[in-house]
């Protein structure tokens, strides 16, 4: 039995895009040992995902934190792995790629035994994750199954017929978000097209909901957790967001998605995964008419 690494730290939303890749990578090392390294704070959700066998949390030691740095090297070396899967894509893995000579290695930068050139190239993250997989002879990489993020959502007693609306995204990027008078006018043809506007926004998104919750009378404000979303997600009928990580999980739920971006967002490296996808972009972003928006969702929301 091998033991083989993954590497992928950065953000909930790149985990969630890197999980076609991870479940690619368990299959084709189904009788080996299969470690990730990952940030710290998402080693409980990535141990619940069952595709590895151990989930390592790393702090991210900088340059001059020696002692991290050593027990970093220490953990990495008495790994032995055969085989590393670099999904990070960043120079940073320089770092990691740097302690494991010994190791066949799949990445992006200088440190890495076969590099995947294509990282900077205009192609949907699935289709990049695929060639880069099939350097190292993974030929498949499906869509993603988030069957571990379960819910019950009969507490919420929603109509049959609803759409999700994610209206918000990180305060690190305003920039990404439709306007609010936009989202208002879309839920109130929403509504008038007999599907339910459910709202998906976060804790420090409270004031959005208040807004929207005030402008259209009958909005459904769920303060939801992931588990949540995917289960949301299963049972809508379209999710209709910006660039933001529970639009993208949704559509990673299987729920068919429009999304909204501007010039902050690149629409073709950004296109969620899934089958019913429709991206709208437009610059400025404000410019993009809620009718269009509407038109979008209907054209292919479930029946």
């Amino acid at each position: 039995m091998a033991s083989i690494l993954v590497i992928k730290l950065s953000s909930l939303g790149d985990l969630f895009f890197a999980l076609p890749a991870f479940q690619a990578i368990r299959r084709y090392h189904a009788g080996d040992r299969l470690v990730l390294l990952t940030a710290e704070r998402f080693v409980p959700l990535m141990q619940r995902t069952g595709l590895f066998d151990e989930v390592w949390g790393d702090r991210r030691p900088r340059w001059w934190q020696i002692g991290r740095l050593l027990d970093l090297r220490h953990r990495l070396l008495r790994g032995t792995f055969s085989r590393v899967y670099d999904l990070q894509w960043s120079q940073r893995s320089d770092l990691y790629l740097g302690l494991l000579k010994k190791a066949e290695t799949f990445g992006v930068t200088p440190q890495a035994r076969v590099i995947y050139a294509g990282r900077r190239d205009r192609k949907p993250i699935r289709q990049r994750q695929a060639e880069f997989l099939n350097l190292a002879g993974i030929d498949e990489v499906p869509l993603p199954d988030l069957s571990f993020l379960r819910a019950d959502i009969a507490r919420y007693r929603l109509p049959p017929r609803f759409a999700l609306v994610a209206p918000g995204s990180s305060k690190a990027n305003l920039d990404r978000r439709w306007p609010l008078d936009h989202f208002a006018a879309l839920a109130r043809s929403l509504q008038e097209h007999g599907l339910a506007p459910v709202l998906l926004c976060g804790p420090d998104e409270r004031d959005l909901a208040t807004a929207l919750k005030s402008a259209v009378p009958g909005v459904h404000d769920i303060d939801s957790n992931l588990d949540e979303i995917a289960s949301l997600a299963r049972h809508a009928a379209v999710v209709i967001g910006n660039d933001s990580g529970p639009t993208h999980l949704a559509a990673l739920a299987g729920c068919p998605v429009v999304l909204l971006v501007g010039p902050a967002t690149d629409p073709v490296k950004q296109r969620p995964l899934g089958e019913a996808v429709r991206v709208l972009h437009r610059v400025p972003l404000a410019e993009l008419p809620a009718g269009e928006v509407l038109s979008a969702a209907l054209e292919i929301a479930r029946q």
